[in-house]
Formats: C-alpha cells, sequence, structure tokens
C-alpha cells in the first residue's frame, strides 16, 4: 500500500477502519469456518481475499506538519495504538509469545500517553512584591488567588491547576488542606512558651512582628482565649478539620474567591464587633482548578509564601516544592529589584547555594513587578534618557506653554467673579439696609405730619429746632419738615477715637507678646480701665441699634447703642463672652480675648462711619430720604454693572475649561506616553543589570570556594569540563531537567505589570484605566504567558517524540518479522540461536565491564575532589562558628536579635523566620564545597552516564557485526536478513537506553539533592543541649546568660558537630557510586533483551495457522495494514 504524504488523523472518537477484536473462541471459531477478518465476501459466498479498509489520506505539507501540538501528535499514536491493538488481536500468523511481547510493549506506550505532562513552576518572593497579583494576571481573572488581608504570620502554600469544565459541574473547584493533628498541637505549644515570655497582656494586642505577636494572632484567631494546652485541646469547634480537606465550588471565580477567604483570610476578626473562630492558622495548602489557558499546556504554578514558616508542616511543604520543581520564579518589585540586588542575593545566600547544589540554577526566571509605577522625571536623570525623550518633553512643554495663560486668564477670572460676587453681596446688604432705613424715614416723616400709625415699637423722640434759632434764621426750609439736631461733643468723640487707636495697639501687642496668664491679666485690665462702659452694658436689640443711633438724642447715648450691639454680637459667638473681660484670666480664654479685639479692630471703619454719620449736622428728613434712595439706585445700577461682568466672565470660563480640557487631555496622552518610553527604558536597564547581578553572585559563590579549597573553579579546564552535560537530565517529562546547564546561560526576566494588564483587558472596571502602558504586549504579560508554554514544551515534546519512537519502532519491529520468512531448517536455526548466545555471553562481560568503570569515575571524583572540598569546608566551619554565633547577640542597631527573638529561634531549635543558626554555622562548609559538588553531580555524572550509554551501544553493534560476519559470511539471503535486522536492533537500542540510563540520572539527582540536606538538620539535633541550656535561663539577666550559654556550647561542641555531620553526608554519598551502578545494570539487561529479541527471528519457529489458511497471505496483509498505521505517526521515526 503506497500513502502519499502523511495520514491525517482526527483525535476524536471515529469509527475503527478495523473489526473489534474478537476473543480467542471467536477468532478460533472464525478461522475454522473460513472467515477471516479483513476479507469482503462476494455475492456467491466466496472469499475476496484480503481488503483492509483504507485510512483516508490527503499531502501535508512538512510545515503543516511541524505546526501540530504535542498534543495532537500524542493522541493521533493513541488512535494508531487502539488500531495496532486490534490488528495484533486478529494477527493468526504470528506466534502467541510474540504477539504477547508487542501487546506488553503496547501496553507501556498507552500508559505513557495518559500520563500527563506536567511542569511545575514554584513562585517565590518577598512580602509585598506582588506575586498574587502577578498570578492572578497569568490566569486571567482579577481576583482569585487568596491574597487577603494576611499577616506574616501566615503562610499558605496555593497550587493552581488547570481542569477543563466538564457539563453539569461548576467551572472553578478548590481545597482547602489542613494541617495534621500532631503538627499544629506542636506549633501551639510553642506559640503558648512565646506567649508566656511576653507581658500575657491579653486585653492589648502586641505588635504583629513580634513573636507574642504571632502566638496571640494565631491563639486568638482559633480559641478566643488563651489557657494550657490540654484546655485548648478540649476545644475542637475550629481544630476538627485537623488532617481533613474541604472541596468549593463556583462558577465565578470572585465567588469562589470569596469562599477561600473564609479559611485563610486573617483580618476577618478586624472588621468584625464580635470575635469569631478563624481557621487559617491551620491551613496547610490551597489547590484552585479551573479552566486557565495559561496551563492549558500541562504548568503547575506553586505559591510559596516562604521556606521560613514557624508552622514546620507548611515549612516543609515548602522545601520540597523548592527540591522537586521544573522551575523558579523570583518575584520582585521592580523598585527594589536592582538596588537590593534580588537577583545577586536570591532571596539569601543559603537560598542561593542550596539551588546551585540542587543542580537548578539554570532554571531560575527572574520576574520584576509593579513596573507600571515609574516617575519620568526620576527615570530620564537616572538613565540619562533625554536624547531618547526629547520629541515627547518638546511637545509636553509646547503644551504647557499654550495651556500656562490660559490658565492664568482662567485664575483671574475666577478671581474676578469671585470679588464680584462679594461686591453684589455687599451691594445687596447694602441696599437693603438702605431700603429698611428710607422706610424709618419715611415713617417718621408720617410720624411729624401727625400720619403715624399707633403701635409702633420705635422710641423716636425728634428735636425741634428752638424760638430763638428759628428766629435767627438758622431753621430754613419747610417748617414740616423734620430735622436731627446731633450735640456736637467734640471732646467726647476725640477721646472715643483715641480710646479704638489704644485698642488696635493692644490687639497688636497682645499677638506678638507671649500668652502667659500675666500678660494676660495685664492686658485685660488695661482694656477694663480704658473702657469701663463696654464692660456693664447690657445686651440691646441689636437690630435697631446702629440705625437707631441716628435718633438719639445726644452722642452718649448714640455711642452707647454701638456698643452695646457689636457686645452683643461678641456674646452671641462665644459664650465664654457674655463674663467680665477681668474673669478672662486662663491661657484657654487667650485666643478668644484675641478674637474679641480683634473684631474691634475689623469694625473699625464701620464705626468711624456711624460716627460721622452721628456728628453730621442737621439734615432734613425728606433729603436725606431722597440721598438714600438716590443711593439705592446707584448701587442697583453698579450691581447690574457687575452681573454683566460676571456672566461675561463666566462664559470666558467656560471657554478657558473647555480648552483646558482639551489640551489637558492631549498632555495626558502625551504624559502616558513619556511614563511608558520611561517604563521601557527601565525595563531594560532592569534586566541587564538583574543578568549581571546574577553572574555576580555565582561568581562570588565560587570565589568563596576556591578561597577555601585553594582550587581555581574559574579554570579553563574546569569549565571545559562542563561540555556535554545534562544528557541524562534533558528532555524529561515532570523532572527537573536542570542538569549540567551552565549557570552562565542568560537569565531569564520579565519586567511585568500586572495591574496594567488586567485594566487593559477590562478587569479592574474600578481601578480606572492603566497607569503607564497603552497595550497588553508592553506589559509583558503575553510574553510571559507564552513562556509558560516554552516551559512546558519541552516535557510535551519529549514525550510525543518518546511515544512516536516508541510506536514507530514497535511497528517497524513488527514489519521486519512480517517480513523476514523465518528460518526452515531445524538444524540451522539451533546454529544461528547458539552463535548468538555465545557471543552475547562476551557482550554481557564488556556491558558489566563499562557499568564498573562507571562506578569508579563516580567514586574517584567523590574521594577526591568532593572530600577534599568537605575537609576544608569542615575547617572553615570550625574556625568561623565563634565570630557567627557573637553575632547573633551584639545589639539590634549592629545587626543582633531582640533578647525574645534569640529566645523563640533557641525554642525552634535554631529556626525561626529568616533566621536558622544551624544553617548560618554551616556556611563555610556549604562555601567550599558546593561548586565542586555542583561540578560532580550536574556535570561529571552525566557525562559519565553519557559516555557509559555510548560505549553500551558500540558493544551492542559490535555484537551484531561479529554475528554477522560468523553466520552470513557465504550466504547472501541471511546476509540479507542480519543486515535488516542490525538495523532494527540499532532503531530499538536507540529508543530503549536512553530512557533508562535518563532513569538513572534522575536517581542520582534526587539522592544527592537528599544528601547535601543532611548536614544542617544534623548539626541542629547536636545542637540541642544547647538550646535547652538556653530556654533554662529565665528572670534578670536572662539575655546574657543565654548568649554565654550559646557561646559555651559553640565552643565545646563545634568539632564534634561539623565532623558528624560531614560523616553523615559522606556515609550517604558513598553509596552514589553502586547505586549509579545498579541504576544502569537494567539498561545491560535491557540491551541483552533486545539484541535477543532483535534477532530471534532468525531462529524461532513461525506459526502454522488454523488449518486451510495461508498464512504468507494473512501476514502480508497483516504487513500492509502496520505500514499503512506506520505512514500515520509523524517524524521521520520509521
Amino acid at each position: 500500500v503506497q500513502v502519499v504524504g502523511r495520514a491525517r488523523v482526527d483525535a476524536r472518537p471515529q469509527r475503527d477502519d478495523v473489526v473489534p477484536v474478537p476473543r480467542a473462541p471467536e477468532r478460533a471459531a472464525a478461522a475454522a469456518a473460513g472467515e477471516r477478518i479483513g476479507e469482503k465476501r462476494k455475492s456467491d459466498g466466496s472469499v475476496a481475499g484480503p481488503h483492509p479498509k483504507r485510512v483516508k489520506t490527503e499531502p501535508v505539507s512538512g510545515a503543516e506538519a511541524a505546526d501540530d501540538s504535542p498534543e495532537q501528535r500524542v493522541a493521533a499514536c493513541a488512535q494508531v495504538s487502539r488500531r495496532l491493538s486490534t490488528l495484533l488481536g486478529t494477527a493468526l500468523g504470528v506466534p502467541q509469545e510474540r504477539c504477547a511481547t508487542w501487546a506488553a510493549e503496547l501496553r507501556v506506550l498507552d500508559r505513557r500517553m495518559e500520563d500527563p505532562s506536567r511542569t511545575v513552576i514554584a513562585v517565590v518572593g518577598p512580602t509585598g512584591a506582588g506575586k498574587s497579583s502577578l498570578l492572578n494576571a497569568l490566569l486571567m481573572e482579577d481576583s482569585i488567588l487568596p491574597t487577603s488581608g494576611m499577616r506574616a504570620c501566615t503562610a499558605v502554600v496555593t497550587e493552581v491547576h488547570h481542569e477543563s469544565r466538564q457539563p453539569g459541574k461548576h467551572r472553578f473547584h478548590a481545597e482547602i488542606e489542613f494541617l495534621a493533628a500532631d503538627d499544629w498541637y506542636h506549633e501551639l505549644d510553642t506559640l503558648l512558651q512565646d506567649w508566656n515570655d511576653s507581658d500575657r497582656n491579653t486585653n492589648r494586642r502586641p505588635d504583629p512582628k513580634t513573636e507574642a505577636g504571632v502566638a496571640w494572632a494565631k491563639i486568638m484567631a482559633v480559641y478566643g482565649r488563651f489557657d494550657t494546652l490540654e484546655n485548648l485541646r478540649r476545644n475542637t469547634q475550629i481544630t476538627r478539620w485537623l488532617g481533613q480537606t474541604i472541596k468549593l465550588s463556583s462558577d465565578r471565580s470572585t465567588e469562589l474567591r470569596a469562599q477561600i477567604n473564609k479559611y485563610v483570610d486573617s483580618s476577618s476578626n478586624d472588621r468584625r464587633r464580635e470575635w469569631q473562630p478563624e481557621h487559617w492558622p491551620i491551613v496547610k495548602k490551597v489547590v484552585i482548578k479551573g479552566p486557565f489557558d495559561v496551563l492549558s499546556s500541562g504548568a503547575l504554578l506553586v505559591d510559596l509564601p516562604g521556606v521560613q514558616d514557624s508552622n514546620a508542616a507548611r515549612n516543609n511543604v515548602a522545601k520540597e516544592y523548592l527540591k522537586t520543581c521544573n522551575t523558579i520564579w523570583i518575584t520582585a518589585n521592580i523598585t527594589r529589584a536592582v538596588d537590593d540586588k534580588t537577583a545577586k542575593d536570591l532571596l539569601g545566600e543559603s537560598f542561593r547555594r542550596q539551588l546551585f547544589m540542587d543542580g537548578q540554577y539554570a532554571s531560575i526566571a527572574f520576574i520584576c513587578t509593579k513596573t507600571d509605577m515609574v516617575s519620568p522625571s526620576e527615570t530620564i536623570a537616572a538613565l540619562d534618557l533625554w536624547d531618547c525623550c526629547r520629541e515627547l518633553l518638546d511637545k509636553l512643554d509646547a503644551l504647557s506653554a499654550e495651556m500656562a495663560p490660559v490658565q492664568v486668564e482662567l485664575r483671574e477670572l475666577r478671581q474676578k467673579i469671585r470679588d464680584n460676587s462679594d461686591t453684589v453681596a455687599d451691594i445687596d446688604c447694602q441696599i437693603e439696609g438702605n431700603e429698611e432705613l428710607c422706610t424709618l424715614l419715611r415713617e417718621h416723616i408720617a410720624g411729624t405730619s401727625g400720619e403715624a400709625e399707633e403701635g409702633t415699637d420705635m422710641d423716636v423722640e425728634v428735636v425741634q429746632p428752638s424760638e430763638e434759632s428759628a428766629e435767627k434764621g438758622e431753621g430754613e426750609g419747610d417748617a414740616n419738615e423734620a430735622t436731627l439736631t446731633c450735640p456736637s461733643d467734640e471732646d467726647f468723640f476725640t477721646e472715643l477715637t483715641e480710646m479704638l487707636s489704644e485698642l488696635g495697639m493692644l490687639e497688636r501687642r497682645m499677638r506678638t507678646e507671649t500668652s502667659t496668664i500675666e500678660s494676660l491679666c495685664n492686658v485685660t485690665a488695661s482694656i477694663a480701665s480704658n473702657f469701663p462702659d463696654l464692660l456693664a452694658c447690657g445686651i440691646p436689640d441689636e437690630q435697631w441699634a446702629v440705625t437707631g443711633a441716628m435718633f438719639c438724642d445726644s452722642q452718649q447715648e448714640c455711642l452707647q447703642r454701638i456698643a452695646e450691639c457689636w457686645l452683643a454680637h461678641l456674646r452671641r459667638v462665644d459664650p465664654v463672652m457674655g463674663k467680665p473681660l477681668k474673669e478672662l484670666s486662663t491661657p484657654a480664654h487667650y485666643s478668644l480675648l484675641l478674637d474679641w479685639l480683634a473684631c474691634w479692630v475689623d469694625e473699625a471703619d464701620q464705626f468711624a462711619n456711624v460716627l460721622s454719620i452721628v456728628r453730621s449736622r442737621s439734615v432734613p428728613f425728606p433729603q436725606q430720604l431722597e440721598a438714600v434712595e438716590r443711593c439705592i439706585a446707584e448701587a442697583r445700577e453698579q450691581r447690574a454693572l457687575l452681573v454683566q461682568e460676571m456672566e461675561q466672565a463666566q462664559a470666558t470660563c467656560r471657554r478657558n475649561e473647555h480648552f483646558l480640557l482639551e489640551k489637558g487631555h492631549a498632555h495626558d496622552v502625551l504624559q502616558k506616553e513619556l511614563s511608558c518610553v520611561c517604563a521601557r527604558e527601565r525595563n531594560k536597564f532592569s534586566k541587564r543589570e538583574i543578568a549581571a547581578d546574577f553572574a555576580s553572585g555565582l561568581q562570588e559563590m565560587r570565589t568563596r570556594a576556591s578561597d577555601a579549597t585553594g582550587v581555581d573553579y574559574e579554570d579553563h579546564e574546569y569549565m571545559a569540563g562542563r561540555e556535554g552535560t545534562g544528557a541524562a537530565n534533558a528532555g524529561g517529562e515532570g523532572q527537573t531537567s536542570t542538569g549540567g546547564q551552565v549557570p552562565e546561560l542568560d537569565l531569564p526576566v520579565f519586567t511585568v505589570s500586572a495591574s496594567d494588564f488586567l485594566k487593559l483587558k477590562g478587569k479592574l472596571g474600578l481601578d480606572g484605566t492603566s497607569a503607564t502602558f497603552t497595550s497588553e504586549e508592553q506589559t509583558e504579560v503575553p510574553a510571559l504567558q507564552e513562556f509558560v508554554h516554552t516551559l512546558t514544551a519541552k516535557g510535551r515534546e519529549a514525550k510525543a517524540d518518546a511515544v512516536e519512537q516508541g510506536l514507530a519502532t514497535l511497528l517497524k519491529d513488527i514489519e521486519v518479522y512480517l517480513k523476514d520468512g523465518g528460518t526452515a531448517d531445524d538444524g540451522m536455526r539451533g546454529t544461528l540461536e547458539h552463535v548468538f548466545k555465545s557471543l552475547v555471553c562476551q557482550t554481557e562481560a564488556g556491558l558489566a565491564s563499562a557499568a564498573a568503570e562507571l562506578e569508579a569515575a563516580v567514586r574517584s571524583a567523590l574521594d577526591v575532589q568532593l572530600r577534599t572540598a568537605v575537609i576544608a569546608g569542615t575547617r572553615a566551619a570550625e574556625e568561623k562558628a565563634m565570630a557567627v554565633q557573637t553575632k547573633w547577640g551584639v545589639h539590634r542597631n549592629s545587626g543582633g536579635l531582640h533578647w525574645a527573638t534569640y529566645r523563640a529561634t533557641c525554642r525552634r531549635n535554631g529556626d525561626f523566620r529568616e533566621l536558622s543558626m544551624p544553617t548560618q554555622l554551616s556556611e563555610p562548609l556549604f562555601s567550599a564545597m558546593s561548586v565542586e559538588w555542583e561540578r560532580i553531580f550536574t556535570s561529571f555524572v552525566p557525562r559519565q552516564l553519557k559516555q557509559t550509554q555510548e560505549r553500551m551501544m558500540r558493544e551492542a553493534m559490535d555484537l551484531c557485526s561479529r554475528y554477522a560476519e560468523k553466520i552470513a559470511a557465504d550466504d547472501a539471503s541471511v546476509r540479507e536478513r542480519c543486515a535488516r535486522l542490525m538495523e532494527q536492533c540499532k532503531r530499538r537500542l536507540k529508543t530503549v537506553l536512553p530512557p533508562l540510563f535518563k532513569a538513572a540520572g534522575d536517581h542520582v539527582q534526587l539522592k544527592q539533592q537528599e544528601a547535601n540536606r543532611l548536614i544542617v538538620p544534623d548539626v541542629k539535633e547536636l545542637m540541642g543541649p544547647t538550646f535547652e541550656a538556653i530556654m533554662a535561663e529565665r528572670g534578670k539577666g536572662s539575655y546574657a546568660r543565654m548568649k554565654q550559654a550559646m557561646a559555651k556550647g559553640v565552643e565545646e561542641g563545634r568539632t564534634k558537630w561539623f565532623v558528624h555531620a560531614t560523616s553523615v553526608l559522606w556515609e550517604e554519598v558513598r553509596w552514589l557510586p553502586q547505586q549509579v551502578r545498579d541504576q544502569v545494570m537494567p539498561a545491560v539487561q535491557s540491551l541483552v533483551q533486545e539484541l535477543e529479541r532483535t534477532f530471534s527471528p532468525l531462529w524461532e519457529r513461525r506459526a502454522q495457522g488454523p488449518s486451510g489458511t495461508n498464512v504468507t497471505a494473512m501476514n502480508a496483509a497483516l504487513l500492509g495494514k502496520v505500514r499503512l498505521l506506520g505512514s500515520q505517526i509523524g517524524g521521520d521515526h520509521l
């Protein structure tokens, strides 16, 4: 059968092209009746011969074939596997043992196809780095991760999985896993001891950053009170969930987030009036599942709050993830990433060194967050971006210059409107007062003519001119015109004016003098002596006080009324002013007195105007009425002009505001563009600096190791030894594929703005528009999402390649077997088998020798290079131990510990928050051995495994060549058969051996990770008596005695501690060479089995088939179907 192009196979369920596999009895019955599967019958009942159905194919270009996803390739292989299983069930011309072998191999491939490829991405970073916002943006959800108000005392590992939505089920799911009972009660005991070391005041919440604050928060959250451990264990309202898992689900991410917050939010009691129990202290892990596109390719995101949690169970969970994850993302605020050298520090030297020794240094990516927070002025000056931003800056300057005069004009117009409005209000008051005055004058004129109405409450006495003055002609005018004659007491007016002046001087003096009681009393006495009448007056009807003063009999009465009016006003403003001024003798009344004086000074002009009216000469009432009416008319005319000016100014203001609004929008667009340019330039700068810091951190580790061991780890021979590493670990799905990756490779750095991305996606409507970036690509979140798929692509491609390779090899194996007619002569078959087995015995010896040489090479590297580094590190740790422990006890300003932190750390056997005493004591040891350790286990061992694999391959092919020489020297047909089998043998070995050696490399990596973690726990255990002695100290001076106990314990035990720890390490390491050999020996056995399986058709007796059947025709039909299936597998595997 010739197939043009590549068969296109739909992953959806289809009708099989071959009849389903019949059971064994059915096959026998069908064979006896002569009804072979895949044959059609003619209308007369005769068999037409083999007629397999063909799979519809169409030519597929290489580019199109290359675009197929790994999942589609695996789905196509799964369909081919199902059809091949059907064919094997109907292969009557093949021995059952051979069919069983093929079926077993097919089942192994099926399990591999069903096994999901998973890439674990651990996200770590300091508090406030924006991890949760970053993950929400990656998941395309505005809020699904439990970010809540969790304090530093909470730490919950959060896993995020992809899960396709199932019909009839909710879209999002979550699982809340709680701590085991033993883990929680152990932590509770420690928390109670921390609390007992504090002042134990449950009514006052301590600082949440302190040990007592952490204990208070957790115990009060779960129990609501403090008690003994035994009594608290009886309260199971919350702890009944220990060791259990709660499942949540919802169709909306926000609703699921609200459900999760009920269990992880530590701030809910702060918002409630009454206490309610909370779950967050006993939560161990949160698992969130949903149809997240970024995870659809097999990624799993793990948010790790930290590896120094106060709860040992959560701490172990975080450390386990860091040990087994495929990739580690380190997040940091971009404003601190460069300044704090976060890439260089990598969350601490011990954390960085652990990654280095684990071989995970090349699996790190750095994520800078909050890139939308940028100050253009600072960024331009710091990065010298003047030329880059010149055009935008010129445009902004031009806009600002265009807007500046309009803004000035707008301010002036608004001020003018306010002034005119105040003036109009004053004119309105003036008009109102003059209108009231007109009313009084009209009524007074009418009263003098005998037309005044009865019942008036005005007590106005009009003084008529005397007969003497009339005779002298002083009263010219109409006799009916009433006049007001005011006595001219010039002396009194002058005296009052001087008093007003002195009043102002007193007010200014009080403003400058110190506000003491003596000064206050002096000023009060002066006022009381200068203004005795003002202190004794009553409170008149203020409405008539000023206007009625015009109609008083004398200046004395007029001034008295004015004074009464103002004093009444002051009493209304503040009741204190109702007291005599002599009683205002406390500093509290000082400001009130100042206000009282200021009131008199501010009203001096109005007072003078009234006095001038009082002092005025006699004016006839009708003339006064006319004058007042003229004033009203003039005031109204002036008011109209002011209102007109205000309307014109308001119209101009509206035009200016519209102009400024348009220009302001254009200015905002340019400003946002400038911010975007600055942010992107800062991102480029940050990427370069972070990559340089990353390399600098590696250089420092090598320098420290060189100083401790005397080995130049920058030597070219050392670097050359790193070539070709990682072969054993490359391309594995679900495994850490970091072995042998040179740490000098570029560090992936992403500068991300999760906030702007979600805003551009319309997810954060309440937060407004994006602050800096104008497109989603500029936020780099899409690039990071693509990076996730890139990380998973390696494992998915490796899985698809392995499945295709394995299936293609199996099909080719079947094809080669079916094409080989076998050996008919029994004697020849025996000879062929005997010769092969004799050669296999020789080859087995060579393969075992290769495994032994691998063990010897690894053992030599450990015994020479690594042991030297470990001895040097042990010596360095002993020498520096006293200096390290001294730093813990110095003053806090010098980097020491508070006594409560010192005690809490010792209570936890040296591990508390970010501090680990055993780790710090062991740092010199790790510094000396880390580089050599990393070189051996991530470079040397993988390279040795690769060389051993290549040697075994050569041994196998050499066996094939020698076998062919012996059996096919004079027989061309046998020579052709051997050549075909040798090619198939090579193909099978390339399929079988790499996974076996990869498994061996993975085992070595796992064991070395476990081994390098033995030192710190052993040192911690040996420090136990020292910690117990420290905890026994109590009372006055206990801190000094605690430090003395620590110094004594370190001095006496440092040699024993590190010698014992390294001996434990070496006890584990010395078995690694043998374990490497043990891991390789299955490859030897598999190689021999594959050799025998490949060449066994030469001496294997072929099946005869049921009576009356043509085995050759059956095998030919089966061969055609196998070839057809092989054409449906992508790539060049066949």
